[in-house]
């Protein structure tokens, strides 16, 4: 066990490939105290819950569970009209959830869904008690895996504690929105280069 101290800086989802094992989760990167950035896997689940007539959701229920899903029956609270019976859907591959969802609505589509257009960041945030930039301690088993993710501050802190981030500036030889630009030009505080418009993808600074 591995453990790192610094800020959260990106998170987005990610396919997990082992050689016998494939997991499905997200990358988290993290701005190290040590002035490097350091990329980890985390597995992560998206949910979200759906009601309507029982029949309906019986139905759904089957159907679901064909898929790669963890169901169950809970309740929760709906601002309008307070307590509801729910299905539970737990999707554990995030990679799959606006297909799964998409493939739902369109078959079952006089049922009501909720927590269905949550951003991940906001789910990831709601989750761990983080935050964009959110001076955080990370526990990492081998593989890079995120065995826990525990923020050192919070939010309404009045002086935060920042990373030293390094600038890039991005400058294309026309106006993207008349042309397509030949080549790019970027700076960061301590270099500059040219490099063709097929290559831009390549750059990334932190």
């Amino acid at each position: 066990m591995k453990e790192y101290t610094g800020w959260l800086f990106d998170l987005y989802l990610q396919t997990i490939t082992g050689f016998s094992n494939p997991k499905h989760g997200i990358t988290v990167w993290l701005l190290g105290e040590d002035g490097k950035s350091h990329s980890f896997t985390q597995e992560f689940s998206i949910t979200f819950y759906v009601t309507g007539p029982f029949h309906r959701l019986h139905q759904l229920w089957k159907y679901l569970q064909e898929k790669q899903v963890v169901l169950s029956r809970t309740e929760r609270d709906d601002l309008y009209s307070g307590k509801k019976d729910v299905l539970e859907v737990r999707v554990p591959n995030p990679i799959a959830f606006d297909e799964l969802f998409k493939e739902i609505h369109q078959r079952f589509p006089d049922l009501s869904y909720y927590d269905v257009d949550i951003p991940l960041i906001l789910r990831y945030a709601a989750a761990f008690d983080v935050f964009p930039l959110a001076y955080c301690k990370v526990e990492v088993e081998q593989g890079w895996n995120i065995s826990s993710i525990t923020p050192l501050d919070t939010p309404w802190e009045l002086d935060l504690k920042l990373p030293n981030l390094r600038i890039l500036y991005l400058r294309p030889d026309v106006n993207p929105a008349m042309l397509n630009p030949n080549i790019y030009r970027w700076n960061s505080n301590s270099s500059s280069i040219i490099c063709p418009s097929r290559n831009r993808a390549r750059f990334w600074a932190f």
